[in-house]
């Protein structure tokens, strides 16, 4: 088995104008992805507002006060917990069609003609990957030149902290989602791996590198026919190992202390919060300083 040291970059896609924020100034937080910063991987907050969208990095001392929560590709006013953080026209879009397709999966459509009208999507090149938080391995599908960049799920895996991981492939969509799930049943892995696993899981033995060959060997039988092993790697976080609590509010004031895929520790002097940059998407941030 070849370990290959692949270079992460991530292309900046364009953004919406949110016409109904213009006046307010508001500007919208639209998500995360990390980035080389003088040598070692940082957490960015991507956000899209009046003039485009754009990306900052989240480090150092921070003040971020939110209002609100909104449609993170048209800036409309949505409930907090809108499926995907998006508004109801957006979701049934065309762009929202194909969002779901990657997100929620092929199955949740009925009427499979969309896969005809979506076929460039349905059979661009997948892979399947097993990642490694601690003491759990979840499974699952990621674009193999996801954000335009060959070997691009690599940064997929970043983003959700993993130790390390294994990918399979090539698939198509339909072939990728339904090995997934056979996958996870078949040798006990998981295919949701929330906020607060992973939180319970960051002081746990990591699952050890030769462990995961062995499961890679494994799961590559069961895959059988002309399926490889394109990558396996791991990855290095600085966090601390306690905390005192969970981060939640309008305000997030203080220092970044640390942080692993989508968790990001912050002192405010006198505690250590665990900040879940899932549960930022969608929220307005009403000014910032960074």
């Amino acid at each position: 088995m070849e370990v290959m040291g692949i270079t992460v970059s991530i292309a900046l896609s364009s953004s919406r104008r949110f016409l109904d924020l213009l006046s307010a100034g508001f500007y919208v937080v639209s998500g995360y992805e990390y980035r080389d910063f003088l040598g070692d991987f940082v957490p960015f907050i991507r956000f899209n507002g009046p003039e485009g969208g754009g990306v900052f990095p989240l480090m150092g001392d921070v003040f971020l006060p939110f209002s609100g929560h909104y449609c993170v590709w048209c800036g409309v006013p949505i409930g907090e917990g809108a499926p995907l953080n998006i508004c109801g026209d957006c979701y049934s879009s065309r762009r929202g069609i194909r969002f779901r397709l990657i997100v929620e999966g092929y199955s949740s459509f009925e009427d499979s003609s969309v896969f005809e009208l979506e076929s460039d999507l349905i059979y661009a090149r997948y892979v399947v990957y097993i990642g490694v938080f601690g003491n759990k391995l979840k499974v699952g599908v990621s674009r193999f030149d996801r954000g335009g960049s060959e070997y691009g799920f690599i940064d997929r895996l970043i983003e959700q902290g993993f130790s390390s991981g294994v990918a399979f492939g090539l698939f198509d969509l339909i072939t990728a989602q339904d090995l997934e799930t056979d996958i996870a049943r078949e040798f006990g892995l998981l295919t949701r791996l929330n906020f607060k696993n992973k939180l319970s899981a960051l002081t746990s033995p990591e699952f050890s590198l030769s462990d995961l060959e062995d499961l890679a060997i494994e799961v590559l039988g069961f895959i059988g026919g002309d399926a490889q092993i394109i990558w396996f790697g791991s990855f290095d976080w600085s966090f601390p190992l306690d905390f005192d609590d969970i981060w939640s509010g309008d305000v997030l004031c203080g220092e970044v202390v640390g942080y692993r895929g989508n968790i990001v520790f912050v002192s405010d002097g006198s505690s250590i919060l665990a900040v879940n940059l899932n549960d930022l998407v969608g929220r307005g941030i009403v000014d910032w300083e960074v």
